[in-house]
């Protein structure tokens, strides 16, 4: 079942870096999507998000996995507005400002 919500969090790496905002727009299950401002900290990672989105794009999905671990490797949270911080996975965000997560289990 979709849910249609609508919440502002930060998303924060595990080092603290504050790499933008989300807005909810869409949870189905674990799935979130979303709209994405970028935060202050946002250029020391966007080249991995660029990279992610050029071999989507491309559809070299052979190196997408690969792509992916390296965002993975940011460790990557979800700070609700009660300042409950979430780990997620699989965090996707393209240049046009949508982007999207999983809950991790």
């Amino acid at each position: 079942m979709t849910a249609i919500v609508t919440t502002t969090d930060a998303l924060r790496t595990e080092s603290g870096l504050c790499i933008g905002w989300f807005v909810t727009e869409e949870l189905d299950g674990e799935y979130v999507r979303g709209a994405f401002t970028p935060g202050p900290d946002f250029p020391a990672v966007e080249p991995l998000f660029r990279e992610f989105e050029e071999l989507v794009n491309d559809q070299v999905l052979s190196l997408t996995d690969q792509a992916m671990a390296e965002i993975g490797r940011l460790g990557i949270t979800v700070v609700l507005p009660n300042g409950c911080a979430v780990p997620v996975q699989d965090v996707q965000v393209y240049s046009d400002g949508v982007a999207s997560y999983r809950l991790r289990g």
